[in-house]
């Protein structure tokens, strides 16, 4: 045990596992070998949840010593087993699970046996994903399923679902899309998450950053609740490179810095390897081509110390891209073969593929025979269309564009860069793309854009030249004007504090549009979210037009009052946002600090100052919020939300009046409060005592009646007996 001790060095990802293994580890140490495995049975879901994040090495040794003590027992061999897989010693871990059930079968019966079982085929479906085998990793997943007693999913997929398993030779989205299913369905919140995180890559890889974004941001929001750094420093890691692709480089940088920092924090080095890769991908679309170079080679020698061979890969074929970007192709294409080398054939068939796209273009660009490349890139094409990978048939078709321009046939040139083209529009491949374009520029300057693909390649050519690789400089207005807002009652619109009037735009949904991006204060609106919340009824292609009309009268009517006026609007790509640095005072956002500052001094028994506080913020609340919107579903949340934190404010002002002596005050809010909602019996309590503070004690009966007949008939309840309490005493 004292070397079990020596290893437990190693830093835990989550302070819970941590208590366990002690418990555990302290149990053996006592010779309490039948206690320590009673605990790890205790402990197996909270090992399934998290497993990943453990200190292998401690959990090992732990492991081999009780195994010692209490041979064959099937707890201490279904916890060797996930030890084993996660160090990719997947045979072994497939047989220990099987002699860890054959060893339940004996121990166990009935629910506990259920339970047992069901645990070992989910490991075994996992193992079997890790190792390739993905007809058996669905095959467990099913009789994990059948053993567990959990329904199957019900009805159909949706169409993209359906799409996305149509096109998955591997099957491993239905195998994750079922897992997530199962994982809801008991309860297990983390594997939950982990299901997401697996979907959100996986479609990440496919060239769909939209959908994979939003399982990215599931998996997070799940795991922000979990406490394991280990397990949220993974899918912050997605969750940037997710973001890097869609142009948004801010977030990219704030999520893939925090995974950094918690990858160097735990120490674990295969985790900091893959989020440096992505820093320098990052650094890379941002024309800092001396930091990416250095983070690649940071990452390689965590990979080559680690002997990761598909990290390995994947980190030399990003970098012979950086390569093609700086000008040096026959270097370019030394480190594709080496990548290719190390990783062709393999059990993914999309990373074969990918790989021998990376070699082919850097092939081409080392003057390599157009028509030899042409060749190998038509059949890559082939397999990236039956596999539905968006994004790697999106670059692939470019480069065969590239070399049917060499060759001269400019008739087949442009059906590729148009196949290439939709593909960028329809999936928002822009920023993917937009490094290909600036390494072979040729394609988009031979003339070959029909109507169709015009804004599309108008749109690329523009992220191009927003890219530091083009030595034009950007013209960016020296100062912004600062756009302020009130929300509260219906839009209205300052710039540098001087009133816009509504009718300037001359358009309702350009107004729309401008209280959409006011709303998100910020944060950036996709352009397909966009056209859902306006034309919610509409046809795509149409909403596509009528957004780009109203985006134009947008920019106009900013520009009629003030000409630097439509520099506030930014876009990134599929993306548009009021810029934050030009956002000036917004009545929303002061309400909310006033609802924090009135609780603050609330907690410091300042009622008077609280009181203060709440009579400000209530005038500032004095409408509905963007009552000019009133049928827009975006913004419903966002108001029922406020709408619930006035009402707070009204029964606390009410409250604190009662307790400074104001009872007309304390009547008002109270009543306020009711008018909005009339089931409240706070508010009626409130309203009770101010009456009865007044000396009315008729009218404080008379609403206790009211609220009594109003309670029965909008919700078939009585009063509280706290409320029959206050009445009988107002009666004595």
């Amino acid at each position: 045990m004292e070397e079990t001790r020596r290893l437990g060095d190693t830093r835990p990802a989550d302070a819970r596992l941590l208590r366990s293994l002690e418990d555990i580890e302290g149990a053996a140490q006592r010779g309490d070998y039948a206690g320590a495995v009673e605990q790890i049975s205790r402990a197996a879901e909270l090992f399934v949840e998290w497993g990943f994040d453990l200190p292998l090495d401690r959990l090992e040794g732990l492991l081999r010593f009780l195994d010692a003590h209490e041979p064959d027992h099937p707890w201490i061999l279904y916890h060797l087993a996930w030890v084993w897989s996660t160090q990719r010693r997947h045979s072994l871990a497939l047989v220990t699970l099987k002699r860890a059930e054959q060893r339940f079968g004996s121990l166990l019966e009935g629910e506990e046996l259920r339970r047992a079982r069901f645990l070992c085929k989910m490991a075994a479906g996992v193992v079997h994903e890790r190792e390739g085998l993905f007809e058996e990793a669905r095959e467990s997943i099913r009789q994990a399923l059948e053993v567990g007693g959990v329904r199957a999913r019900q009805g159909p997929r949706s169409v993209s679902e359906q799409r996305w398993t149509e096109h998955d030779p591997s099957g491993m989205i239905s195998f994750w899309l079922d897992a997530l299913h199962v994982y809801e369905e008991m309860g297990l919140s983390a594997s939950a998450a982990r299901a997401c995180h697996n979907l959100g890559t996986r479609l990440l890889d496919r060239g769909e950053p939209i959908p994979a974004r939003r399982y990215l941001e599931k998996a997070w929001e799940l795991k922000l609740g979990g406490g394991s750094r280990m397990a949220l420093a993974n899918t912050l890691n997605s969750l940037g490179q997710v973001e890097r692709h869609l142009g948004l480089t801010e977030r990219a940088a704030q999520h893939l810095g925090e995974a950094l920092r918690l990858g160097e924090d735990l120490g674990h080095e295969t985790l900091r390897s893959y989020v440096l890769n992505n820093l320098a991908e990052l650094h890379r679309d941002q024309g800092k081509f001396d930091a990416a170079a250095e983070k690649y080679q940071e990452s390689l020698e965590i990979k080559q110390r680690m002997e990761n061979v598909f990290g390995l890969a994947h980190t030399y074929a990003s970098q012979a891209d950086l390569l093609l970007l700086v000008g040096e192709p026959s270097e370019a294409r030394a480190v594709a073969e080496r990548a290719v080398a190390l990783r062709v054939p393999a059990p993914d068939p999309v990373e074969n593929a990918r790989l021998l796209s990376t070699q082919a273009r850097t092939r081409l660009a080392d003057d390599e025979p157009a028509g030899r490349v042409a060749e190998d890139l038509r059949v890559l094409t082939a397999d990236l269309e039956t596999y539905d990978t968006k994004g790697e048939l999106a670059v692939a078709l470019w480069w065969l564009a590239a070399c049917l321009l060499r060759m001269d046939d400019h008739l087949a040139a442009g059906r590729s860069m148009a196949k290439a083209l939709d593909l960028a529009a329809e999936h928002r491949l822009e920023h993917l793309l937009a490094l290909h374009v600036a390494v072979c520029p040729e394609v988009l300057r031979a003339g070959l854009i029909d109507s169709d693909d015009y804004e599309v390649a108008s749109t690329l050519e523009a992220v191009v030249q927003a890219k530091p690789w083009e030595s034009r400089p950007r013209h960016e207005p020296s100062v912004r004007p600062v756009l302020g807002s009130r929300l509260f009652g219906g839009l209205e619109v300052f710039l540098d504090e001087k009133e816009v009037p509504l009718a300037t735009w001359r358009s309702k949904k350009a107004v729309s549009l401008l209280a959409l991006l006011v709303h998100h204060r910020g944060d950036p609106v996709h352009r397909e979210q966009a056209m859902e919340w306006l034309w919610p009824e509409g046809d795509p292609e149409r909403s596509g037009r009528n957004l780009n009309v109203a985006l134009t009268a947008l920019r106009r009517g900013l520009e009629r009052v003030d000409p630097r006026g439509s520099s506030v609007l930014e876009r990134q790509g599929s993306f548009y946002r009021i810029l934050p640095d030009a956002l000036g005072e917004i009545d929303v956002l002061r309400f909310l600090d006033l609802h924090a500052e009135a609780g603050r001094l609330a907690q410091a028994e300042d009622v008077k100052g609280a009181l203060s506080v709440t009579e400000e913020a209530l005038d500032l609340a004095a409408g509905e919020y963007l009552a000019s919107e009133p049928y827009a579903e975006w913004a419903a949340t966002e108001r029922a939300h406020l709408q619930e934190m006035v009402i707070d404010l009204r029964l606390r002002a009410a409250e604190w009046n009662l307790e400074l002596e104001r009872p007309s005050r304390a009547a008002k809010h109270a009543g306020d409060a009711l008018a909005r909602e009339r089931w409240r019996e706070r508010a009626w309590s409130a309203l009770m005592r101010a009456h009865a503070a007044r000396g009315d004690r008729a009218a404080a009966l008379r609403t206790f009646e009211e609220c009594e007949s109003t309670l029965e008939d909008e919700l078939g309840i009585g009063p509280s007996p706290e409320l029959i309490d206050l009445a009988r005493s107002l009666r004595r």
